[in-house]
């Protein structure tokens, strides 16, 4: 991916990436400030609407929920424009790595504290979904962000004792710029749905390189971290539909062109840098699980 010059005047694309699975992603695309201001200083989170830094140190959920059908778990996140200019705000769920069990059981509401959207599925490992909304975010102007990760209830038993590891992704950009979602901006539109590879392995990460290349920091998965007290699901979740959105994917490293040649159809200077601060879903087997399958079964006999 070649570095150029941004088509906006005052901007040139950055990717910063904060990664969740219990944990929080993020990237950025905004540039071109006065020296006076760091890239890293435009996408700014924080877990309690106070303290504001350009990642998060800790997992956003809790590593230690374990998920039965129907179950979900959540957190809020605050995410600032420290620009000086209006920017939009997009975002998207990397699967880095799912038992195949998992496949299309797992689900994503993410949006304003004042209204979730519908659940986006979650494809299998190596998928990128796209969250639906797309945010504007004035100079300084703060969101809070609700995010919920549930297990859909009608998981069938295969589902219990797997994990899966997620990456979620923000994207800052000008709202000079045409507007985009973050899987285009991380892997270029028009990819494959999965790339395949092998069920239950890593999916394959950003490798650290040149300034001009991606870069990854290693995720959090010691299953014993806990995030802080806003990882404790919201009381009031709205009734959601579930909504199958194809999910998009993460090229494979065998399939990336050769040093020195951008990609035919991205055009844009962003460098992507995926800070991974990923934790683990942990889907167990518990009472729970067998007493929903039992209701379950007698409401289909009633």
């Amino acid at each position: 991916m070649n570095r150029s010059t941004a088509s906006t005047a005052g901007w040139c694309r950055r990717l910063i990436g904060a990664s969740a699975v219990g944990a929080v992603a993020a990237a950025v695309s905004l540039a071109g400030a006065p020296g006076a201001f760091a890239a890293d200083d435009y996408l700014e989170f924080s877990l309690d609407g106070t303290t504001y830094a350009p990642s998060i140190a800790a997992p956003i959920f809790s590593e230690a929920f374990h998920y039965v059908p129907g179950a979900a778990t959540g957190s809020t996140l605050w995410i600032r424009n420290g620009s000086g200019e209006p920017a939009r705000l997009s975002a998207a769920a990397v699967m880095v790595r799912s038992d195949p069990q998992l496949n299309g059981q797992l689900g994503l509401t993410a949006g304003l504290t004042s209204g979730l959207p519908g659940r986006s599925v979650l494809g299998p490992q190596g998928s990128c979904t796209d969250v639906p909304e797309i945010w504007d975010l004035g100079s300084g102007e703060e969101h809070a962000l609700s995010l919920v990760v549930d297990l859909s209830i009608d998981a069938p038993n295969e589902t219990m004792n797997r994990s899966a590891d997620v990456d979620m992704i923000f994207l800052l950009e000008s709202t000079d710029a045409a507007p985009r979602r973050a899987c285009d901006a991380l892997f270029g539109p028009g990819e494959p749905a999965e790339f395949g590879a092998a069920p239950g392995s890593p999916g394959p990460r950003l490798t650290a390189g040149s300034s001009a290349e991606p870069v990854t920091l290693p995720g959090i998965s010691d299953a014993g971290e806990t995030a802080g007290p806003n990882s404790v699901f919201p009381a009031a979740l709205p009734e959601r539909q579930a909504e199958a959105r194809a999910p998009q994917a993460v090229v494979p490293a065998e399939q990336q062109p050769p040093a020195g040649i951008t990609p035919a159809g991205f055009q844009s200077t962003v460098e992507p840098i995926i800070r991974s601060l990923s934790g683990t879903l942990l889907i167990g087997m518990s009472v729970a699980f067998c007493a929903a399958v039992v209701l379950r079964l007698r409401n289909r006999s009633a």
